[in-house]
């Protein structure tokens, strides 16, 4: 069976040393890949960059255990004008919600975090949430929950929780910070208390909206298991890997590390 193993710069994770690969290197032709299409690399993302979709990437390539691509594309700050490093760290965003969803699942099937449990009896704060319903002159009225919120609810974005949008039509969106906003880098209770005091965009159960419910999720893991979320949730093969380093939370990590910039994309 061909291994064909890509590495893209889509996570927080990166070689320690920019001096030596991560694994023993060969020719492309010497395990069966095609150099002229894996040139085609460098044309795509110089489209990519050109078009300031990625600011760059770092992309490692290998088959059967060799390296056959190994490179850096683009800028590490394009307004420092900084070049791309092969140990860049990449934020894997919204990537970690599988991880945290992982880790809650695995305590599921350990019995100690029942999927049908109450958000409320880990958190009782969240019993006063109201839901806000707007209205045809753009104000909003607030009914209480006709449903209570269930871990369940956590997995599947059906807790009435969402993400801030300045800009954005949706009332209750307004209401919300965005996902990375400074008053929610505070410890676990902060954000508990400052979320609740924010209404739910719609009844606990009843609809799909994309927000903060695996943050919830992960404050619950942290109250019951009285441990951080990155110690259960760290990729397992990351950690036994020695030349790649994952860190949660991103934004608690040393300056000096190279962080890849993003672009952010705009409404």
């Amino acid at each position: 069976m061909n291994k064909l193993a890509i590495a893209t710069a889509a996570a927080a994770f990166a070689l320690n040393s920019v001096h030596s690969a991560p694994l023993p290197e060969a020719a492309a032709d010497e395990v069966g890949v095609s150099q002229q299409r894996l040139a085609k690399l460098d044309e795509f993302f110089a489209r990519e960059i050109a078009s300031k979709r990625v600011p760059g990437a770092v992309i490692a390539i290998a088959r059967d255990g060799k390296l056959i691509h190994y490179k850096a594309y683009g800028q590490l700050d394009p307004v420092k004008g900084s070049p791309m490093r092969l140990d860049a760290l990449f934020a894997l965003a919204s990537m970690t919600k599988p991880m945290v969803a992982v880790a809650g699942l695995i305590l599921m099937e350990e019995g100690r975090l029942p999927l049908h449990a109450k958000l409320t009896d880990y958190y009782p704060e969240f019993a006063n949430m109201k839901v806000a319903v707007p209205q045809h002159d753009g104000s909003l009225i607030f009914q209480t929950q006709s449903s209570a919120i269930y871990i369940h609810d956590l997995y599947r974005h059906t807790t009435g929780l969402t993400y801030g949008a300045p800009d954005s039509s949706d009332q209750v969106a307004r209401l919300y910070p965005g996902f990375a906003d400074p008053p929610l880098r505070g410890d676990k209770q902060a954000f508990i208390e400052a979320i609740t005091k924010l209404p739910l965009a719609h009844q606990p159960g009843t609809e799909f909206e994309y927000g903060f419910s695996t943050d919830v999720l992960g404050a619950v893991i942290e109250q019951g298991q009285r441990t951080a979320i990155g110690r259960l949730s760290h990729p397992q093969s990351m950690e036994a890997h020695q030349n790649t380093r994952c860190h949660f939370p991103f934004v608690g990590m040393a300056t000096r590390a190279p962080r890849a910039s993003i672009f952010r994309r705009t409404r």
